[in-house]
């Protein structure tokens, strides 16, 4: 029955109900190993249909029967899941609920591949996992967990506190990941108290920390906050703060060093600066921020409506610019009538639009697609070396 389609065993099971008393040999035939054509989590839930059939049919009751048969039973079904991104709660709930039965149960490396709230299921029913041989590989398991988080929204078994204290297992879902991929999963992370999943990595970004530049220490800052949010205990909170205690002289050194603070004592940067004060307000304590980005050659300095473009000694740029919604981030564009600055702006929830100085409104790319919505990542590097483009 192994490559019988889901449809067929889930309709058949209903018509044998009735051999569970006298033939159970027939419903354990019919569910010994899920069917191969069933789908990922996107598709029809079909192991979680197979799932719900063996429950309904009673084959729960007859495993209970035999703990050794229920034990082979489990084990066949996990060979035939791992390496694969579906997920059926009731199989999870089946696990837990038997967690006396599957005690004890051995598991290796190649059970690594099973959907993680399996895993998590399976390391709480206390069954014993034999990892010496190990060979860890990128691999897509958290991903599709974060994925599957997303996707239901009645998502139940997002607890994976068992999986991230066994540091072989912690350190399966991890590879390959880096801190900003993770970042970029905040809030799934969150949502599952995965503070711990940030553990290793600020452990990896602290070795460095010392001789970084700022925007990787804004990155280790931001990401901490982030862990915290997710529940990171506080103890290992506290050490890796202590970890990452650097001077401020040590700071300044190295940024001097990479050349990131060097604009910001322009003389010509100063003056455009001092020139903006009238539209800050200061008197009545209220009024739009001055902000410097990178940009290179140079930086852009903006406030208000008043934008300037300065490279060095060089005013590239001084002119007011006409946005619809009050811009994050601008970047000056080398145009061969000059300079042009693009401003971006968030027009409605986390929508982005982007539009030149002389107002005209472009169409944003990202990595070649168009970018409608979701929050940009930040920009730690020259615009040549950005993931930013434009299209008009």
């Amino acid at each position: 029955m192994r490559r019988a389609p889901v449809g067929f065993v889930k309709a058949l099971g209903k018509h044998m109900a009735g051999l569970l008393d006298h033939r159970p040999d027939a419903v354990m035939q019919l569910f010994s190993t899920p069917p191969t054509d069933y789908y990922s989590w996107y598709g029809d839930h079909k192991l979680e249909d197979w799932t719900t059939a063996f429950i309904t049919i009673g084959g729960p009751n007859i495993l209970k029967e035999d703990p050794a048969h229920f034990r082979r039973w489990l084990l066949t079904v996990l060979d035939a899941l791992a390496g694969r991104s579906d997920y059926s709660p009731s199989l999870v709930d089946l696990i837990a609920s038997n967690s006396e039965t599957i005690s004890g149960i051995e598991l290796d490396e190649t059970h690594l591949g099973l959907p993680l709230e399996i895993i998590e299921a399976l390391i709480v029913a206390g069954a014993q996992w034999h990892l010496d041989n190990v060979s860890y590989k990128e691999n897509n398991q958290l991903e599709s967990f974060f994925d599957r988080i997303q996707y239901y929204r009645d998502h139940r078994h997002k607890n994976l506190t068992h999986c991230l204290e066994n540091p072989q297992i912690k350190a399966h879902m991890l590879y390959g990941w880096t801190l900003e991929r993770l970042m970029r999963c905040s809030d799934a992370v969150a949502q599952v108290n995965g503070g711990l999943l940030y553990e290793e990595l600020l452990h990896d970004e602290c070795r460095q920390l010392r001789t970084a530049p700022l925007p990787t220490i804004d990155r280790f800052v931001t990401s901490l906050a982030l862990a915290v949010k997710a529940q990171l205990p506080l103890g290992k909170l506290e050490r890796l703060v202590e970890k990452a205690n650097v001077d401020a002289a040590t700071v300044l050194a190295t940024n001097l060093a990479h050349g990131l603070i060097t604009e910001l004592t322009w003389p010509e940067l100063e003056r455009h600066i001092h020139a903006m004060r009238d539209e800050l307000s200061p008197e009545r304590g209220i009024g739009p921020r001055l902000q410097i980005t990178e940009s290179y050659p140079g930086v852009v300095a903006f406030c208000g409506t008043k934008v300037a473009a300065v490279a060095g000694d060089t005013t590239l740029l001084d002119t007011r610019i006409s946005t619809k919604h009050t811009s994050f981030d601008m970047i000056s564009v080398p145009d061969m009538d000059g300079t042009r600055v693009l401003a971006l702006s968030y027009s409605g929830g986390s929508r982005i639009s982007a539009t030149w100085d002389d107002g005209e409104d472009v169409s944003l790319l990202l990595s070649g697609q168009s970018y409608h919505y979701g929050v940009p990542a930040l920009r730690h590097s020259s615009l040549c070396d950005s993931r930013w483009s434009a299209g008009w």
